[in-house]
């Protein structure tokens, strides 16, 4: 629930998610998809159109999707839209923002349902089974997550010092998906652009926004491809781009 001192819109309480849990009929979900990145940390080009088993990161990603969107909407480099519908049957396709955060603003704006699921093109590993428990979490909650549980204790650095540290069961590493219904997650982006809030992952924004997140747990096969290592143990993981 959002704090009656961090509201973006200005949302009363029987406004938020309690009044959105009596439109639980409309269950239509939107799927956005970030992919207008260059992949400049991978140096392969965008990491969507990396190639695993023959075919595109994002050609495997919206077949999977299908399954759990009434609609998909990818944003792709201006300059790659053509080449990237080629790769995206069924989807609609914008341009992405200067960053990630931005292009899921673009995305947001440009769909259409009740209920929002975010993905990322360089997370094809995820089952489909995670996306449906987080929907499914979402539901109750609003928005929810998918988070890994840490094996081992984490530390909070800064400067290279070690600040405090959480015990292994208290620690999570954020994954995608998320889902959000959509009056937060309209209310988070207001409020990111409002303060000026910059993020890695949108559930800090919704966390910044004083909401509760939904928490389901995460897969270890769930991997980000950020690097060349990330891309040689891929491989060993296609049997989950299904």
């Amino acid at each position: 629930m959002v704090s009656e001192t961090n509201k973006g819109k200005g949302l009363a309480p029987e406004e938020g998610l309690a009044g959105h849990r009596q439109r639980h009929d409309d269950r239509k979900v939107s799927t956005l998809i970030p992919a207008a990145g260059s992949g400049t940390r991978l140096g392969m080009g965008p990491k969507a159109l990396l190639k695993l088993n023959g075919r595109p990161l994002i050609t495997w990603l919206v077949e999977k999707l299908q399954a759990v969107s009434d609609e998909i909407i990818v944003s792709a480099p201006g300059d790659l839209l053509a080449e990237f519908a080629a790769h995206c049957p069924d989807c609609r396709l914008i341009q992405g923002g200067e960053s990630r955060q931005e292009s899921v603003a673009r995305l947001f704006a440009a769909s259409r349902y009740e209920w929002i699921l975010l993905s990322d093109a360089a997370r094809p590993f995820a089952t489909l089974d995670l996306y449906r428990k987080v929907l499914a979490k979402a539901y109750r909650t609003g928005v929810a997550g998918a988070f890994l549980q840490s094996d081992v204790p984490v530390a909070q650095l800064v400067n290279n010092e070690i600040k405090t540290t959480l015990p292994a069961h208290e620690a999570g590493l954020f994954q995608l998906p998320h889902a959000f219904c959509r009056a937060i997650l309209d209310d988070c982006i207001i409020m990111s652009q409002q303060k000026n809030w910059s993020a890695q992952s949108t559930l800090e924004l919704a966390l910044l926004a004083d909401y509760e997140v939904g928490v389901v747990p995460g897969e270890k096969n769930n991997i980000k491809i950020t690097s060349a290592l990330d891309l040689q143990i891929a491989k060993v993981l296609e049997n989950y781009l299904k």
